[in-house]
Parts: structure tokens; C-alpha cells; sequence
């Protein structure tokens, strides 16, 4: 009977190797797709973290860029606004002279026509 039941372990032993050698190859397969998996998800890991800090680069550059350009058009604001005031300083400054040289002729004919009054007296 040993030889029955030697026989029987070894039959046993063949099916359990079997059984052994088929879960071994079902976890080395598994281990293979999620290695191949998580390597995959680790380059597209990388490659979102590049594009976030492009995007931050390009945001900061973009910022900086508004922050000069707000920059200038408060300094041609502020031109305008000289000019605008130079403007009304000339145009008033005109007015003036303008007035004065009213006044004066004004005056000059005032004493054109006394002069003349006097002279047919």
C-alpha cells in the first residue's frame, strides 16, 4: 500500500505543482500589468506636473506682463492729463492776450475819438 499511496502523492505533488506553477505564472502576469500600469500613470503624472508649472510660468509671465502694461497706461494717463492741462493753460493764456489786445485798441480808439472830438472843437 505504501506504493499506492506514493503513487498517489506524486500525482498529488504533479497536480500541486501544476496548480503552483499556474498561480505563480496568473500572479506574475498580474504584477506585469499593474507595473506597466503604474509606470504608466506615473509618466503621465510627470508630464501633468510639466504642463501645471508651464501654466504657472506662463501665468507669471502673463502677469508681469499686465502688471508693465497697466504700468504704461497709467503713465499715459498721466501724459494725457499734462497735456490736457497744458492745453487749457495755452488756451486760456490766448483768451488773455486776446483780451488785452481788446483793451488796448479799446483804449487807443477811446483816445483816437477824444482826440478827434477836440480837434472839431
Amino acid at each position: 500500500m505504501s506504493n499506492v499511496h506514493t503513487l498517489n502523492d506524486i500525482k498529488d505533488r504533479e497536480g500541486s505543482s501544476i496548480k503552483n506553477l499556474s498561480h505563480f505564472e496568473s500572479q506574475r502576469e498580474f504584477k506585469a500589468k499593474y507595473t506597466a500600469e503604474i509606470k504608466s500613470l506615473k509618466s503621465n503624472i510627470k508630464t501633468l506636473k510639466r504642463e501645471v508649472t508651464l501654466a504657472q510660468k506662463a501665468s507669471s509671465a502673463d502677469k508681469v506682463k499686465i502688471l508693465s502694461l497697466e504700468a504704461k497706461v497709467r503713465e499715459l494717463e498721466g501724459k494725457l492729463d499734462n497735456l490736457e492741462l497744458e492745453q487749457v493753460l495755452y488756451d486760456s493764456n490766448v483768451v488773455e492776450g486776446l483780451l488785452e489786445e481788446l483793451v488796448q485798441i479799446n483804449s487807443s480808439d477811446s483816445k483816437e475819438i477824444n482826440s478827434l472830438r477836440l480837434e472839431l472843437k
